[in-house]
């Protein structure tokens, strides 16, 4: 669950971690922040058009959900951590 979709899209997270516990599962999912943050706006945004643009039990309320299957073709991809194009810690350009 994502409290503040505005928040949330408007960082500079390079990877995000993201665990389902779902049923006692264990499933990890590396995600790049660019194309986690693209997707969860995308999906949004779609979400709120279907309802007109505005939530209809919570019109204040600025969450939303990621679901594994949104995330599915990251599972595991932890090569991403050793990839050249991700700056390691304490490498970023301020």
């Amino acid at each position: 669950m994502i409290a503040d979709i505005d928040q949330m899209t408007a960082a500079s997270i390079d990877l995000y971690v993201l665990v389902d516990v779902t049923d006692g599962r264990r499933d990890f999912y590396v995600v790049p922040g660019d194309e986690l943050r693209s997707g969860v706006r995308e999906r949004h945004d779609e979400i709120m058009a279907s309802v007109g643009g505005i939530r209809p039990r919570y019109p204040s309320s600025r969450h939303t959900a990621i679901h594994p299957a949104n995330v599915e073709a990251w599972r595991n991809r932890w090569s991403l951590f050793s990839d050249p194009a991700q700056p390691a810690c304490g490498d970023a350009a301020s």
